[in-house]
C-alpha cells in the first residue's frame, strides 16, 4: 500500500532554474495559495537599447530606418536583428560574447546554428555586418554602417 504524503508548497514550486519564470498569488475564492506563470514581458526594441546608434542613421539622410528582427527565411524561424531588406544589408549583434561561456556563440552548436543561418542569408543575397552590444554604443558599428550605405552609393 502507497503512503500518501502532503505536498508542500516546496513541492509545487519549479526549479530554481525556472523560478523566475513563475508567482505566488491567492487563490480569489479558497484563499489557499496559487501558483500561477508569469506573463512574459515585451522584448526591448533595439531602438531603445542603442539610442545613439539610431540617433545617428535618423540625421543621416543617406541611411534608411532598418526593420528590426526582420524574418528573412520563409521556413525557417529565423530573424535578423536590423536589417535593410531593399539594400540587402543585414547587421547582426553578437550578444554574450564577453559571458564565461561564450553564451550562444559559446558552445559548438551555437556556433553551427549560427554558420547556417548565415549561409543562408548569403545564398539569399544579403551582405552581413556583425557587431557586439560594446561597439554597437560606441558607435563603432555607425562608423562601418555608414561606410557600407557610402560604397553603395558610389
Amino acid at each position: 500500500m502507497a503512503i500518501k504524503t502532503r505536498l508542500t508548497l516546496d513541492d509545487l514550486l519549479p526549479s530554481k532554474r525556472n523560478e523566475g519564470h513563475y508567482e505566488i498569488d491567492q487563490d480569489k475564492k479558497t484563499g489557499k495559495p496559487k501558483i500561477r506563470k508569469k506573463k512574459k514581458a515585451e522584448p526591448l526594441l533595439y531602438r531603445h537599447k542603442f539610442p545613439m546608434f539610431f540617433r545617428l542613421i535618423g540625421e543621416n539622410p543617406s541611411i534608411p530606418d532598418p526593420e528590426e528582427e526582420f524574418k528573412f527565411h520563409p521556413t525557417r524561424r529565423w530573424r535578423i536583428d536590423l536589417c535593410w531588406p531593399d539594400q540587402k544589408l543585414a547587421l547582426e549583434i553578437e550578444g554574450g560574447t564577453y559571458m564565461a561561456k561564450g553564451g550562444h556563440r559559446g558552445s559548438i552548436t551555437g556556433y553551427v546554428k549560427d554558420v547556417e543561418k548565415y549561409n543562408a542569408l548569403s545564398i539569399k543575397g544579403f551582405s552581413l555586418l556583425r557587431f557586439t552590444p560594446q561597439q554597437m554604443d560606441s558607435c563603432e558599428a555607425y562608423d562601418y554602417l555608414r561606410e557600407w550605405f557610402k560604397k553603395r552609393a558610389e
